[in-house]
């Protein structure tokens, strides 16, 4: 008898041990859909929350190479030296306000690109929308990215590589951050192809060593060594490099391109909506020329539109849910520590919660105007509250999110300006598909009828 009982209890310890070794090695997962505890979260633990989980999908895009040595880009880097002056690069090359107010003619262009498409192609019939936007907003990302003088036909070729990127972030999305080991080597197989078409533009700009693109600021760069301020500086390796360019390309192109098609869909639902959006604009160009009203100043000033993109990213942000992960506190070098909790905030949840909106999915852009219930409200969460949260939040909050929105801006005002916009026979469907992007599941098909402008 004491024999059984002598092996029943060493059992329940090998047991309990079991238990305790999953516990500890794996991380627990939270899953935030409350505006209130969001807020919490991001704004009063935010020393916590600073670098996303080293695992799943986001360790992977780091590790491509196969190497031993991980390779960030600001969306895999953990917070510290290497992570600020990857994001202060980007935000001084290309997001500081005057840079953004430069980039004008290239969204003109962009625009009168797709105008261009749109007129030859439609004339009163239905067309996919995305294909249209997909070809122009990729070309103004390259564009920024590299600067001019890049050949069409590479440009053409880097799109098609970076779809097959997207869709393999896509195929590799979960909430658990869980990876198919198939479908992930067949991810990271698309940085070959990319380097090939990539490293030749690098060379170029380490060749005449100018400073107009984004690539020309990664050339420049100088990073710490080791992630730790006053040890020394170096410069990036066309490898790290390549990663920048690739998140650069994703995030400029289909997070723009989200935004766009969901708005579309609704302003094709809601006909007062898209009408009341074009006497606004029209009577904006009406007041000045084409320099003055389609430009970063001119759409700012337009309260309705700003109110449209704004309901819009509520009801349809660029990501459905967000990630973060809160670890041991940093060891001396500035390593992170154990990861201890998977924080998954589900953005779409968070904006759409009935406790912090009227009528949270009826598609209302008045709330957003003085007077209405949230003309407080902006896309950046706020300290004392947080009802939306579609470029994430805290330290980690989406650097790019004032470019995505002037383009977001400079593409809507000039598609109602220049046409109408009506449903297919079939109607619009909005239902979303869980992926990186939160794009519609079908894609958005218009028919589409140029204006007499007036």
């Amino acid at each position: 008898m004491e024999t059984v009982e002598f092996f029943a209890l060493v059992a329940a310890v090998l047991f309990c041990l079991a238990v305790l070794r999953r516990s500890t090695s794996s991380p627990a997962i939270q899953v935030v859909g409350d505006p209130a505890v969001a807020q919490r979260l991001v704004n009063d633990a935010a020393d916590a929350l600073t670098t996303r989980p080293n695992d799943g999908l986001l360790k992977a895009l780091a590790t491509w190479t196969g190497g031993p040595e991980r390779i960030e880009s600001i969306t895999t880097a953990a917070y510290g030296s290497h992570w600020r002056s990857l994001r202060s690069n980007l935000t001084a090359a290309v997001l500081n306000p005057s840079r953004i107010a430069a980039l004008a003619p290239l969204h003109r262009d962009a625009v009168q690109d797709l105008l261009a498409g749109l007129s030859a192609g439609a004339a009163g019939e239905a067309v996919v929308m995305r294909e249209y936007l997909d070809r122009a907003l990729f070309a103004l990302a390259a564009r920024t990215c590299f600067g001019d003088g890049v050949e069409e036909s590479r440009v053409r070729a880097l799109q098609r590589v970076m779809e097959d990127l997207t869709q393999g972030m896509d195929d590799n999305v979960s909430l658990d951050g869980s990876t198919d080991p198939r479908r992930l080597r067949r991810l990271l197989g698309v940085f070959v192809p990319l380097g090939e078409l990539v490293r030749p533009l690098v060379a170029a700009s380490r060749a005449r060593q100018t400073a107009g693109s984004y690539v020309d600021s990664l050339v420049d760069l100088r990073v710490p060594v080791n992630d730790v301020d006053g040890n020394g500086k170096r410069a990036l390796g066309d490898d790290e490099i390549l990663g920048l360019v690739a998140e650069f390309l994703a995030t400029n192109w289909k997070v723009v391109e989200t935004c766009i098609e969901w708005t579309l869909a609704h302003l094709v639902i809601g006909l007062e909506v898209q009408k009341k959006l074009r006497r606004e604009v029209d009577e904006a160009a009406a007041a000045g020329d084409a320099e003055a009203w389609l430009s970063e100043k001119g759409l700012g000033d337009l309260p309705y539109l700003r109110a449209v993109v704004l309901e819009s990213l509520r009801m349809h942000p660029p990501s459905p849910f967000v990630t973060r992960g809160v670890h041991d506190d940093l060891a001396s070098g500035g390593t992170i520590g154990r990861l201890r909790k998977k924080l998954v905030f589900l953005v779409r949840d968070i904006g759409r919660h009935g406790g912090a909106w009227t009528d949270p999915d009826q598609f209302m852009p008045e709330r957003f105007l003085p007077g209405g219930e949230a003309e407080d409200v902006n896309h950046m969460p706020g300290r004392s509250e947080m009802r939306m949260m579609p470029f994430g939040g805290g330290r980690r909050f989406c650097p790019g999110y004032s470019l995505a929105l002037v383009r977001v801006k400079f593409f809507l005002a000039a598609l109602v300006r220049h046409f109408e916009l009506a449903p297919p026979s079939s109607g619009v469907d909005l239902a979303e598909r869980l992926a990186f992007n939160n794009l519609m599941k079908k894609p958005l098909r218009v028919r589409v009828t140029r204006r007499t402008l007036p």
